[in-house]
This record gives C-alpha cells, sequence and structure tokens, in this order.
C-alpha cells in the first residue's frame, strides 16, 4: 500500500460523468482518488505515484482497457496493482479477456454502488495481504543469507543443518526473484 494512510484508487474511463460519480463514491468510503480519461493520462499518474487498486474501463478511444491492463501487467511497477474492470461490455468473451489480460475482477455497467465498494474493498485487502507477504518473505531471505554467510565454531556447526539452509535459499529465490 502508499506511504499515505489511505489507499489510492485510479478511476480510468473515458466518460467524465461516470469518473465523478466512482469518484464520489470512493471519496465517500475515505479512498484517495485520481482519475484518468484514456491510458496515457493513467500512465502519467502511475508514473506519479502509483495507485494501490484501478478501476478500469474497457471502451475507451486509441488504447483499450484490455490492452492498457496488458501493458500494466508487463511492467515491473505497476504488474501487482489490482485491476477491476467496470464496463458496459457484458459478453462472457470480454469477461474472459479481461480476466486474461490481468484483470482481478469484472464488473458490470451499470454496477451496484455497495457491489462495487465490497469488491474494491476485498481487493484492497488482497493486495495488502501479498504486499505483507512479500516483505516478509524478503526479510526471511535476508536472514537466511546472512546466517548462511556467518563463520561458526565445531559446536555451532553441528546445530545447523546447511543442506536445510540451502533448500530454504533455493525455495526463497524461487518465490522472492520472480
Amino acid at each position: 500500500m502508499n506511504s499515505s494512510s489511505k489507499p489510492l484508487i485510479l478511476v480510468v474511463d473515458d466518460t467524465p460523468r461516470v469518473r465523478q460519480a466512482i469518484t464520489y463514491l470512493l471519496s465517500k468510503k475515505d479512498y484517495d482518488v485520481t482519475c484518468a480519461g484514456n491510458a496515457a493520462e493513467a500512465i502519467n499518474l502511475l508514473g506519479e505515484r502509483l495507485a494501490d487498486l484501478i478501476i478500469l474501463d474497457v471502451m475507451m478511444p486509441e488504447v483499450d482497457g484490455f490492452q492498457l491492463c496488458r501493458q500494466l501487467k508487463d511492467t515491473h511497477e505497476t504488474k501487482d496493482i489490482p485491476v477491476i474492470f467496470l464496463t458496459a461490455k457484458t459478453a462472457p468473451s470480454d469477461i474472459a479477456k479481461g480476466l486474461e489480460a490481468g484483470g482481478v475482477d469484472y464488473i458490470k455497467k451499470p454496477y451496484n454502488s455497495e457491489e462495487l465498494l465490497l469488491r474494491v474493498d476485498l481487493h484492497l485487502k488482497l493486495k495488502k495481504s501479498k504486499d505483507n507477504e512479500k516483505s516478509h518473505l524478503a526479510r526471511l531471505k535476508d536472514l537466511i543469507e546472512e546466517l548462511s554467510e556467518k563463520s561458526y565454531c565445531e559446536t555451532c556447526k553441528k546445530l545447523i543443518n546447511e543442506e536445510y539452509l540451502k533448500k530454504m535459499k533455493e525455495y526463497l529465490r524461487y518465490y522472492c526473484d520472480e
């Protein structure tokens, strides 16, 4: 999550009325909200400050929401930001396309405000949990690295299972160095 106390949500939709309605709804729940009318604006805003979650329309000029989502998922800095599609494109093939592009959820317009808020809250909690897990794994990796680099007396060497440390390092390398 961002260093500020409130999660930042980026709303990307080419319709000003939709951006305004979603901003009002999310602001009532004490979220920080920023908006973009197209993919280029969204990329610029994310360059200034990474969002904790993105609500993304599909039908936009130039770069559609599916393309933007794929671009975000292919970029190291933005790949872990959950993307919720909020769109009028409701065909099952569109939903599948959104999830395949990297979206974590797909909400059809017109949307139910309560459902949207609950899904936003759910995905922010999941992101916070994943961020905490990454942080703990990185700390564990550092501790095991530190432990394996130390010199030990013969008595201590009997207590430390070097094969176990080696396996732990491999495990952590796999899960921490994506």
